[in-house]
């Protein structure tokens, strides 16, 4: 497996372990997989069975590999269909649960494992201005890619790179720019607007319990994030 790709996907995936709701885990997992069975050429079978597989990976992964990252698991399931991890490609639940087991064994992901810990301990020594200018660098390349995909889409979310993957990073990059007093503070009526959308999406996502307060405020900044982006587009 391509140690570089390894490296981006642990580092740039989000952690199934940190997703809001089982929902969004079993969402990420079945939309993988279905890609993974048209990239071999397989059809996705009856909905059942589909759905029994998508349930069954959701549950082993939080339960034994919640550190595991959503573009991880792309890389797996590309390693599975390639035949990386053995003759049998045929996607399945039963094979995905085998080559999750072997891709912790994997030797090129222990070995980025390693370097990262190495790499870790290095960054410890970093100056809080360099670990600020890093921070900076990452907002400010992304919300510029996030606002091309936006003026295409009207969405932060998606699997085109430029967007956003989960609500938590979009917030994070738009308490970043507000910090910095990039963005204004918002108006009371976005707020309420925010609010709203946030109050939707906690619902629509099944969020647990123990999230809902992160959930719906890592939702209503995605919405002033959207509202901000609109106020440039609409030149306001």
């Amino acid at each position: 497996m391509n140690e570089q790709a390894l490296k981006d996907a642990m580092h740039t995936g989000c952690e199934f372990g940190r997703f809001s709701s089982e929902t969004l885990v079993e969402e990420t997992i079945r939309y993988s997989i279905t890609e993974a069975q048209r990239v071999r050429g397989q059809g996705s079978g009856d909905e059942s069975m589909l759905s029994t597989a998508v349930r069954k990976v959701a549950e082993v992964i939080l339960r034994d590999y919640p550190t595991l990252t959503d573009k991880e698991f792309t890389l797996i399931l590309e390693a599975g269909i390639s035949g990386e991890y053995g003759k049998d490609t045929w996607v399945s639940g039963a094979m995905v649960l085998q080559w999750l087991k072997c891709y912790m064994r994997d030797q090129s992901r222990i070995k980025v494992i390693d370097d990262a810990d190495a790499e870790q301990q290095k960054s410890k020594r970093k100056t809080k201005e360099e670990i600020d200018a890093l921070n900076a660098e990452a907002c400010e390349t992304k919300i510029h890619a996030a606002f091309e995909y936006y003026k295409e889409k009207r969405d932060l979310f998606g699997s085109d790179e430029r967007a956003f993957h989960k609500p938590q990073f979009a917030a994070v990059v738009y308490n970043w720019f507000r910090d910095k007093g990039k963005i204004p503070e918002p108006t009371d009526e976005q707020l309420k607007r925010a609010s709203d959308y946030a109050d939707v999406k906690v619902i629509e996502s099944r969020t647990r319990k123990e999230f809902i307060k992160s959930a719906f405020v890592d939702w209503r900044d995605c919405s002033l994030l959207m509202q901000y982006f609109d106020s440039i587009i609409n030149g306001k």
